[in-house]
């Protein structure tokens, strides 16, 4: 998607960001589903970065221990 000047100089729409519009009688509508979506755990926007303390797969552990012995 190209961004327009007006998107840049109006809506400030970075490059990984999206300007976007609806009409004004699916305003509802939209803010419903994004309510219902949010209640069923699906988040938006969508977290770009894992919280901390993400356990690791037992596998990676095993790795971690196989490299520590080379060195």
């Amino acid at each position: 998607m190209k961004l327009e000047p007006g998107d840049r100089a109006i809506a400030q729409a970075h490059d990984h960001e999206v300007a976007f519009a609806i009409p004004r009688n699916n305003i509802e509508i939209i803010a419903e589903g994004l309510e219902g979506t949010h209640k069923a755990g699906m988040r938006y926007p969508t977290p770009a970065l894992l919280p901390l303390g993400v356990a690791l797969p037992p596998s990676f552990d095993e790795l971690m221990d196989y490299l520590r012995q080379g060195s």
